[in-house]
């Protein structure tokens, strides 16, 4: 094994989306370093140059995007958000400050995953006409118009950041105050890369208001701290069985609160997860973790209000609870049922495939740990989620000693070279 190798995070999507669909509200050039290079990204850099931007690319892992000279487009604009619902939701908040004629579309996935949610109050804040309201899927046909000059104020029925932010993006094309109050605190992402930028966004715990207009932003460079979800993935292996006998160092991972709930609850839970130098990245505070392999994991509760700020890591959690001792359980996770594919049916019926104890509802799952856990009886069902496919990849690497499934092709959609990151904390 190589034993001092510090394998290479892929920037944080959330972070490489916002940076990316902002920029074309730039007046100048805006150059990110460190860009998340997998699909999804892919999806929004596509998506801005079909909005009249240009990206180039200066140097490896570095994008410079021009933005658009005008933003009144003629025709029907077609946006191919490819599996990003990212990429879909917020650009329908950022479409307020275009004139023109839309078509947002995706992939076989994303044309499954609900838009109301997003649609519904942007068609009360008054960008689009009451038409819109009523789509629920892509592909969308949007044609926005001028809101109104009154101040807004929205109450948001669940705890999203894609929402919320699709909502900060439409304020800023508004002439009034935009007020939001979350149920529950989610990514705030959005928030702090507006704020860096100098715009009058007010935070105070649950409620954000945004004194309108902002019609334009400076040009900016920005450097993309690690993905944190891509960190906890390849951490995983400290907590598996057999896997690996030192630490995983990784450096200049993500770490604002919404994003490290996860982290905390591993500690909690006995892992030994170290978090080290915390220090500023631009807009983002960043940390450097040690996954050990010496921890004696616990089980532990996810709670309804804890899901925001760990939706993307369940999989994993589900894995690392597996082989935990004790009963864990996860409630609320309803949410799971409508990501890329049914994550919570698939996470019960992969970990079945393993011989673990599970119990599932609707909205909840119970795992027991510490079942007798044997070589998987078929090869894992993953349908195309690269997070199914990482957790499960890794499982299955380490169980049936088959590695086949790290190198399904949907990883590539958040860790292009995950498996290769893999190899170089294995023993060889």
């Amino acid at each position: 094994m190589k034993t001092d190798s510090l394998p290479n995070l892929p920037g944080d999507k959330s972070i490489s989306h916002r940076a990316v669909l902002l920029s074309v509200l730039a007046r100048k050039p805006v150059l990110i370093h460190g860009l998340n290079p997998g699909a999804d990204v892919h999806s929004s850099l596509n998506c801005i140059q079909a909005l009249g931007a240009r990206v180039e690319n200066p140097a490896p892992g570095t994008v410079r995007i021009l933005p658009p000279g005008s933003r009144a487009l003629t025709g029907t604009v077609v946006l191919d958000c490819g599996n990003s619902g990212t990429t879909m939701r917020l650009l329908t908040g950022l479409l307020a400050h275009f004139q023109g004629n839309f078509e947002l579309i995706g992939d076989e996935s994303l044309s499954q995953r609900p838009m109301g949610r997003v649609l519904e109050p942007l068609f009360r804040m008054g960008l689009y006409p009451d038409s819109a309201s009523h789509q629920t899927h892509a592909p969308l046909k949007l044609q926005p118009q001028k809101q109104s000059e009154a101040d807004f104020q929205l109450r948001l029925e669940i705890a999203s950041a894609q929402v919320k932010s699709a909502l900060l993006l439409a304020g800023m094309a508004r002439f009034g105050q935009t007020r939001l109050i979350e149920p529950a605190a989610s990514r705030d992402h959005t928030e702090r890369l507006l704020q860096w930028l100098g715009l009058p966004l007010h935070v105070k715990g649950l409620s954000l208001n945004l004194d309108g207009p902002a019609l334009s932003l400076p040009g900016w460079e920005q450097t993309i701290p690690g993905d944190p979800s891509s960190a906890l993935h390849l951490g995983l292996l400290a907590f598996l069985p057999a896997s690996i006998h030192k630490p995983i160092h990784l450096r200049q991972v993500a770490c604002q609160p919404a994003r490290s709930l996860a982290f905390e609850i591993l500690r909690n839970a006995g892992a030994d997860l170290i978090t080290l130098n915390p220090r500023e990245l631009g807009p983002e505070p960043v940390w450097d973790c040690l996954f050990s392999p010496k921890g004696r994991i616990r089980s532990f509760q996810i709670e309804k209000q804890m899901v925001p700020g760990v939706i993307d890591e369940i999989p994993m959690l589900a894995a690392v609870a597996a082989h935990a001792e004790g009963v864990s359980r996860f409630e609320g996770i309803g949410e799971l049922r409508h990501k890329e594919a049914d994550r919570l049916d698939l996470c019960v019926r992969n970990l079945e495939k393993f011989g673990a104890s599970v119990k599932a509802g609707e909205d909840w799952m119970e795992i027991n740990g510490k079942s007798h856990l044997k070589p998987a009886s078929s090869l894992p069902e993953v349908c195309h989620d690269h997070r199914l496919a990482m957790v499960f990849g890794l499982l299955y690497s380490l169980y049936n000693r088959d590695f086949s499934l790290l190198e399904d092709p949907s990883i590539a959609i958040s860790f292009p070279g995950f498996f290769e990151a893999v190899k170089e904390v294995l023993p060889c």
